[in-house]
């Protein structure tokens, strides 16, 4: 058996884009800095490391030429470092402290993301990251910039065409692309649709708004250029988190059972999802002189990444680190939110989406889980999230509308929805009620492959069906007689309780065909 590679010069962009975590783990093991040639720069993974990095603005800057973000919204508070970064920040401080955050937008974030559950919640089905993490992410930094009243599709345009842009001009400085693109004139475009509805705001902001104490000590070119950073800033990474967390709950029956019975574990469930799973797995710095980092030497000008995902693994800060353990007495140590002087002004706000959205969609879609067939994982370089997030649910009865429920089409992995009874919303209701009826009309098997357990569970007409006991046509109908129902079977008690107990069993993909190999339904006979 060959040792594990542990060289930087194998690392891929596919490495580090799919599944990170075992790559970071085997660099940080041999070394918490080092050069990694596909990423042209340092990466660190190490928690003692990242924090030391972070907290220095003097040696490790964001205010370099090579932060393309300045050059299409304009130097702001994420692009600056000292005496002028803190100009830039302190305005929006007191407005993102958590009890203003309570006090203006707690209502609001709670009333909105109630809105996107009740949308989708009769239908049994949906892609929760563009339903509802997504959507919630939009509508409450819109309104906390006092963008209440855009349409979300113009906002969401906005970011897209200011997005393509910054990653435009990156790639110019890579020399991957030619400037004078089309898409940086569609970006350009973009910020200033943006900045004229940014200035209207500035003139005369809404109550909500959190831009309403900035506008004295800062230019309005300054404040537009934050309050962008702002904007987009929460909507990606706020989007990530809700999903990122949901996917981790869903994905863990334990902890999801602990959330259940104990609601108030949902915040501490959120962090320790930003530890496993940060949105935002890296953050950038360039070195202002030659330094050492653990042994890396260091030159002034080298761009130096901290992977916030590799320090939130540390296993000498986190034991078990791969595991999600919303019990996890350190988790709130993870750097999710960074560090030091660029620690996200928007925290706080980030939180509060999130916990209303995980809080309410819990509390809203009944037996809510993972949609059979539908797998998902957190991809990305830099921003981590699952592309979809397929979810169904039992919608109570009486809920208008019909029930959609996900469908997978072909070994590819695509699916569709389909529409049925609100009654029946099930994926598998037509699968479970000719079990159902088998299991009443059709009664022949081995005994012998039945242990003393099994054989003590049979009905008596299975009994008679099985030899094992004579028939008696006073006591029981034939085997292949229908008995006479005299009401709807789907209402009776035990097909609802049958009923469940296949759901559980589909869930857990152990159902298999009624065959000679398995005469009797499994949900009833097999352990």
């Amino acid at each position: 058996m060959n040792p594990p590679d542990t060289s930087a010069e194998s690392v891929t962009l596919s490495d580090l884009e799919s599944d990170p975590h075992p790559v970071l783990a085997r660099l940080r093991a041999a070394a918490p800095a080092c050069w990694v040639p596909v990423l042209g720069a340092w990466l660190v993974t190490g928690y003692d490391l990242a924090v030391e990095v972070l907290r220095d603005a003097r040696s490790f800057t964001v205010d370099d030429p090579r932060f393309s973000t300045a050059k299409v919204v304009g130097p702001s508070m994420l692009s600056l470092d000292g005496a002028r970064h803190a100009r830039h920040r302190a305005p929006f401080t007191r407005p993102f402290r958590s009890d203003e955050i309570g006090t203006r937008l707690d209502a609001f974030t709670r009333a909105e993301a109630d809105r996107l559950v009740s949308a989708i919640e009769p239908r049994g089905a949906a892609e929760i990251r563009r339903a509802v993490a997504g959507p919630l992410a939009v509508a409450v930094m819109a309104e906390a910039l006092g963008l209440g009243r855009a349409d979300p599709a113009r906002v969401l345009a906005w970011y897209d065409g200011i997005v393509a842009a910054v990653q435009a001009e990156a790639a110019v400085q890579e020399g991957h692309a030619d400037p004078g693109t089309g898409v940086a004139a569609a970006g350009t475009a973009a910020f200033a649709e943006l900045a004229a509805s940014l200035r209207q705001v500035i003139a005369a902001p809404p109550a909500s708004s959190l831009l309403a104490d900035v506008a004295g000590p800062l230019t309005q070119a300054e404040a537009i250029s934050n309050a962008a950073v702002l904007l987009f800033g929460g909507i990606e990474t706020t989007e990530g988190m809700i999903a990122n967390a949901m996917l981790h709950l869903l994905s863990s029956p334990g902890e999801l059972e602990l959330v259940r019975a104990d609601p108030g574990l949902i915040a501490a469930a959120i962090e320790e999802s930003l530890r496993l799973e940060p949105a935002a797995a890296v953050v950038d710095r360039y070195a202002t002189r030659d330094t050492d980092l653990s042994g890396a030497r260091i030159r002034a000008g080298d761009q130096v990444t901290v992977s916030i995902a590799g320090a939130n693994r540390d296993p000498a800060v986190f034991s078990h680190p791969d595991r999600f353990d919303i019990r996890r007495p350190n988790s709130a140590k993870h750097l999710a939110f960074a560090h030091g002087p660029h620690f996200c002004l928007g925290a706080h706000l980030a939180r509060l989406e999130a916990r209303v959205a995980v809080e309410t969609m819990l509390d809203r879609l009944p037996r809510l889980r993972l949609a059979p067939g539908f797998p998902a994982a957190p991809r990305g370089l830099v921003f981590r999230k699952p592309a979809d997030l397929r979810v169904c649910w039992a919608p109570r009865r009486g809920d208008a509308g019909y029930a959609a429920t996900w469908t997978q089409a072909g070994p590819a992995g695509g699916g569709s929805m389909s529409e049925q009874d609100p009654d029946e919303p099930s994926e598998f209701a037509e699968q479970f009620a000719d079990r159902f009826h088998r299991h009443r009309d059709e009664h022949g098997g081995e005994i012998d492959r039945l242990d003393d357990n099994q054989a003590a569970r049979l009905t008596e007409e299975e009994r008679v069906a099985a030899g094992v006991d004579d028939f008696d046509p006073e006591e029981v109908p034939p085997a292949t007689d229908t008995p006479p129902l005299t009401q709807d079977v789907t209402q009776t008690e035990q097909y609802q309780e049958e009923r469940a107990e296949f759901i559980r069993e589909y869930e857990k993909g152990e159902l298999h065909p009624i065959d000679e190999d398995h005469p009797f339904p499994p949900t009833r006979y097999d352990d």
